[in-house]
């Protein structure tokens, strides 16, 4: 799973009546030229084969609509796989909004505020794991997870400590492509699926001695 970092991103122009636009520095033309800016980052200047994603999540700006804001303010997440592409990332970033806000006669400040880690299980923890839960219930119902740019705040215990990290599937057993998403309105857990996740928990610590490294619980 990917690292995740915040990023804070205030424009500052120059208010004015939206019918003299000349007369303003309008922060919000700047805010709409960076988010589109900051993109090329991802398109641009990381490999294609280390992935990155910016996404802007927030932006609050002016409160009539004849009249241009003195200021804009932006919110946004980050997310890597590569932590040498992540350290690059805040320079990057921080370029590319002050010069565009320059470009259109504004001011930019970018705060960058790292949060968590790129989540990388330890290879004998996994491996304990996959075979405990093989033998509880089947290897016909594990499958290897695809990598997500999601993050997961476990990885900062596994900067420390050995361990994995897998996920238990909670939704219909019937037709799992109708589950929705955990960030979705409709998510809602099949409760059975709780027992299934304490018994692979229970077991992997029982086992553990079965295996030469110790597993993170």
């Amino acid at each position: 799973m990917g690292s995740v970092d915040r990023i804070e991103l205030t424009l500052e122009g120059r208010g004015a009546h939206g019918a003299i636009p000349d007369q303003g520095a309008d922060p919000i033309v700047a805010a709409a030229a960076v988010i589109s800016g900051l993109q090329t980052i991802v398109s641009r200047e990381v490999s294609p084969f280390s992935p990155v994603v910016v996404t802007i999540g927030s932006i609050h700006a002016g409160q009539a609509n004849n009249v241009i804001p003195h200021r804009a303010e932006m919110t946004g997440t980050v997310r890597a796989f590569d932590p040498a592409v992540r350290r690059q990332l805040p320079d990057r970033l921080r370029r590319i909004a002050v010069r565009i806000a320059e470009a259109h006669r504004c001011e930019a400040e970018l705060r960058y505020i790292e949060q968590v880690p790129v989540l990388v299980s330890e290879d004998g923890c996994l491996a304990h794991a996959q075979r405990t839960i093989d033998w509880l219930l089947g290897a016909e119902r594990h499958a290897e997870a695809a990598p997500t740019l999601a993050g997961e705040d476990f990885s900062v215990y596994l900067e420390s400590v050995p361990g994995c990290f897998f996920w238990l599937g909670s939704g219909p057993s019937d037709r799992a492509e109708d589950a929705y998403g955990l960030h979705h309105p409709k998510f809602d857990i099949q409760e059975e699926a709780l027992a299934v996740g304490s018994a692979a928990l229970a077991s992997i610590a029982l086992l553990r001695g079965q295996s030469n490294h110790s597993l993170l619980l």
